[in-house]
């Protein structure tokens, strides 16, 4: 089996602190520090710091993202706010109200929990689909535009 270099990272640690001068190499060819990139997988991204302040800000800052979509939505104001509980009962950090099933009633035809688990499982097919062809105009361009 053979390692990539280019698909590796590498981290090291000395005495509790990160120390970049350490270089790894794989067949000759130098590892990315995880330093220089940053490591994105299951929707959660690793870097080189130590502490887990970043992660909590990078979370607070999806969350209110998200708040800001849902507000700017089409959805009526009654609807925006059983879609924002749903939202902060699934994404709370405490294990209690994460997991304790409590079901929001919005009404006979429109289900907050089954909407937004659809618009989640959209989210995580599109994400594990990455990015696809659109007519003829080849992969990786969107409306004739490179990205």
């Amino acid at each position: 089996m053979k390692i990539k270099p280019s698909k590796s990272w590498s981290l090291s640690i000395r005495k509790g602190v990160r120390d970049d001068r350490t270089v790894f190499s794989a067949g000759g060819e130098k590892i990315p520090l995880l330093a220089e990139q940053p490591i994105r997988s299951l929707g959660r991204e690793y870097t080189a710091e130590l502490s887990d302040r970043q992660m909590g800000r990078r979370v607070q800052k999806q969350l209110r993202e998200g708040l800001l979509k849902i507000n700017s939505s089409q959805l009526p104001g009654k609807l925006k706010e059983k879609t924002r509980l749903v939202l902060e009962l699934m994404e709370s950090m405490d294990e209690a109200v994460n997991g304790a099933g409590v079901t929001i009633h919005t009404g006979h035809k429109w289900r907050a929990q089954e909407e937004v688990g659809q618009a989640i499982s959209r989210l995580k097919h599109k994400e594990v689909l990455g990015r696809t062809q659109v007519s003829r105009a080849g992969l990786g361009r969107a409306c004739g535009v490179l990205v």
